[in-house]
């Protein structure tokens, strides 16, 4: 997983480039580590594909939130009211939830907010949209 900005480092292990398979790979392995394993402790009840493909998005974008310091931060899914909605079977409630994640600084940023409607409608529908387009 690589955080902020790349370095000569970080492109120094990529001299060539990376094919498309090994970045399909890093991108699972930052999926399972960043949002997928954690998901697995915090969520407590059942989940449809639909719903965990989108809670799966929006964990690997805010952060599971599985460690003391970001739990003290009141950072990542763990300090959130959605996952606390979640856990108590208001499964309707969550698209809501996912909406409320659209600010940073106090800010609506647009990015985010359709970001998070494409999660909400994915939780919804089971359709897959990125920017508001549908993914095939």
């Amino acid at each position: 997983m690589h955080l902020g900005i790349c370095t000569s480092d970080d492109f120094a292990q990529y001299p060539n480039g990376i094919t498309p398979d090994a970045a399909e790979q890093q991108l699972f392995t930052d999926a399972f580590k960043i949002a997928i394993f954690p998901m697995k402790f915090l969520v407590g009840v059942p989940l449809a594909q639909k719903e965990f493909d989108a809670l799966t998005d929006f964990t690997f974008n805010l952060g599971a939130g599985n460690s003391l310091e970001s739990l003290q931060r009141n950072r990542g899914l763990a300090s959130t009211t959605l996952l606390r909605v979640l856990n108590m079977g208001y499964y309707s409630a969550v698209p809501a939830e996912f909406e409320k994640f659209n600010q940073s600084g106090g800010v609506v940023i647009q990015a985010l907010a359709k970001r998070r409607r494409d999660e909400a409608n994915l939780w919804i529908t089971g359709v897959y949209r990125a920017n508001g387009k549908l993914i095939p």
